[in-house]
């Protein structure tokens, strides 16, 4: 009986630790998490951009250097004495 008892505290052991819901998965799961909270927070930056310029369009008086940018990204258009730089 003691043997017995000793391999269940050996099986339960090693799966508190390495199983599917053991403390290895769950530092797996956090670092995870973390990653996805990143990018959710470079997506939300991103579409508040995004919900900001939208805003600007729809409102009937769009500013001059939104259009301008606008045109010059549509026509390829740019002075003589400028410089593009895209990211």
């Amino acid at each position: 009986m003691p043997v017995l008892t000793g391999l269940c505290l050996v099986y339960f052991s090693h799966h508190t630790v390495q199983g599917d819901y053991g403390t290895d998965a769950y530092v797996q799961h956090q670092e995870h998490l973390d990653t996805l909270r990143t990018e959710l927070a470079a997506l939300s930056a991103r579409h508040a951009e995004l919900e900001k310029r939208a805003v600007q369009l729809q409102d009937g008086t769009i500013s001059r250097d939104m259009l301008d940018e606008m045109a010059r990204r549509q026509l390829g258009v740019i002075g003589p004495n400028e410089l593009i730089i895209r990211p």
